[in-house]
């Protein structure tokens, strides 16, 4: 249906995203926080409790508003309260990008059993986030049974800033993350998430009458490794150099960092290049 394609074209409706295939509720997601990120732009720059406390409380009243059914999904989780609700999510990483410095050494200068401990604790936080709703259950607390959705994910982002503070101090220590193996997955990996579940729905729609779930993933994935390296060499890159293009193409030609006793005149080869370092620079977003 031209509905369907439009979209999916557009991403930012609040349609059924499961119809081509069900990873494009995150997409709309993404698409829909892109247009807000001069938003999140402006949050960033509050002191960080502010930010902090304000974004535990629009999340809070975005999971109210679902639980009531307001603006309902017409998706899997696409509806637009719950853009709101992920948005913290994205001021989060903005925030751990800004605090990088602090975060890191405040790791770092734990003990090495402290380390072990915080790091399995997270690991164990974010694998066993699910089981919130059988806490509940167990400690009778009936009530909160419709916000599991909200523990699950307060508990998986916490776990995830974690895991990803350890993994920055681990990479500037050493270059065990920097591995062939690792940087491959790290490239394809968005391609990946994209192409892995209509190739194996795909297979299992077609084979598990013939075969097993075990011969079927033994197939399904290797092929969609080998899928998302060409999405993301044919696909991704290109339009990942068509974008830059065109940020470089309508660039101002000069950068005014704040508090520079010049500007700095750009040529169109280097706009993005000195841009990321004046944002180096003025990491509380001071440019």
């Amino acid at each position: 249906e031209p509905q369907t394609i439009w979209n999916h074209l557009l991403l930012i409706g609040n349609f059924n995203t499961n119809q081509l295939n069900h990873v494009i509720w995150s997409l709309v997601h993404e698409m829909r926080i892109a247009i807000l990120f001069p938003l999140i732009l402006i949050v960033l720059r509050w002191r960080t409790p502010v930010a902090v406390g304000a974004c535990l409380l629009v999340t809070l009243l975005s999971a109210i508003l679902i639980v009531f059914g307001v603006l309902p999904s017409h998706g899997f989780l696409n509806g637009y309260l719950y853009t709101s609700y992920y948005l913290s999510l994205f001021i989060a990483g903005g925030l751990i990008v800004i605090h990088q410095d602090m975060l890191v050494s405040t790791y770092v200068n734990l003990a090495r059993r402290k380390k072990t401990a915080l790091i399995v604790t997270a690991l164990m936080m974010y694998t066993y986030a699910h089981t919130v709703t059988s806490v509940l259950l167990k400690l009778h607390l009936n009530a909160l049974l419709g916000y599991h959705f909200l523990f699950e994910d307060l508990i998986t982002t916490m776990a995830a800033i974690i895991i990803m503070v350890g993994a920055i101090a681990l990479s500037r220590k050493e270059n065990f993350l920097d591995h062939k193996v690792f940087s491959f997955f790290g490239r394809i990996s968005y391609s990946l998430y994209l192409v892995h579940i209509p190739i194996l729905s795909f297979l299992y729609k077609e084979l598990h009458s013939y075969t097993s779930i075990y011969v079927i993933l033994a197939l399904g994935i290797p092929l969609s490794i080998i899928s998302a390296q060409v999405f993301n060499s044919s696909i991704e890159r290109t339009a990942a150099r068509f974008g830059k293009r065109l940020a470089t193409r309508f660039a101002p030609k000069e950068v005014v960092i704040k508090g520079a006793e010049h500007t700095l005149p750009l040529s169109d080869g280097l706009a993005d290049d000195v841009r990321e370092e004046a944002a180096l620079i003025k990491k509380g977003l001071n440019f």
